[in-house]
């Protein structure tokens, strides 16, 4: 088997230099809404408690889902009710597995980037907002990398406990290593303080610069609306 080696200073320095350019070209509005969903991210984090409920909430759901299209639209609320209640779902999520959460770390990433399309629309972008958008890209990209650090070590997830992985040999595939890992966790103390102060501000900073300014202005760093020009007529 093939095996890739990347240092995570370098694999850190890669993710966060294409979140910030990411965030460059899109603007600190759309960057801030990635923002708020990656600090609720650092928050399961910090509770696995908080992420078992959510978990156990999401089983009952997809469980109630299962029994209810099995049940048929026809049936009645009280069969329904006692069909879902009768039995266990054959899809359930696992609060201890890893990949789950790098799979939700991925969806609420790509959804927060179509959410923030839809925000502003075509808006023109000005430098500051640009500046401004790469920075906060930056820090994302930044979060982005310790939450996937912490997820595949699993030392904060709810039940599990640190212990060291082992390395299945495929043959015909490329194996990718992250060198030089620190030990130590980024997202207590002091650094999740400060991701959740940064998180604080991004919703004060999008509440107080709302989209009905004067003059069909967005938030600070946005212009007007982007018009396709009209094509001239031909003679």
């Amino acid at each position: 088997m093939s095996e890739l080696k990347i240092d995570y200073a370098t694999f850190t320095t890669i993710v966060i230099g294409l979140f910030a350019l990411s965030g460059f070209f899109r603007g600190w509005w759309r960057e801030g809404i990635s923002t708020l969903f990656l600090v609720l991210l650092v928050f399961l984090l910090a509770q696995p408690q908080s992420a078992q409920n959510l978990i156990d909430t999401l089983n009952n759901l997809i469980r109630d889902a299962l029994k209810l299209a099995g049940s048929g639209l026809a049936a009645s609320p009280q069969a329904v009710g006692a069909a879902a209640a009768g039995a266990s779902s054959p899809v359930a999520l696992d609060p201890r597995d890893r990949s789950l959460y790098v799979i939700i770390l991925v969806i609420l990433v790509g959804l927060s980037y179509f959410t923030g399309g839809l925000a502003l629309g075509q808006r023109q972008i000005t430098a500051g907002g640009r500046i401004a958008g790469g920075a906060l890209g930056a820090f994302n990209g930044f979060v982005v990398v310790n939450l996937v650090k912490e997820y595949i070590v699993g030392r904060f997830l709810p039940g599990a406990q640190l212990a060291a992985q082992s390395a299945t040999n495929i043959p015909s595939m490329l194996s990718v290593t992250v060198a030089n890992v620190p030990p130590d966790t980024t997202l207590v103390g002091g650094p999740q303080l400060l991701v959740f102060g940064i998180g604080a501000m991004v919703v004060v900073l999008m509440v107080g610069t709302h989209l009905g300014r004067k003059g069909g202005h967005g938030p600070w760093g946005y212009g007007m609306v982007l018009v396709p020009k009209k094509e001239e007529k031909r003679a």
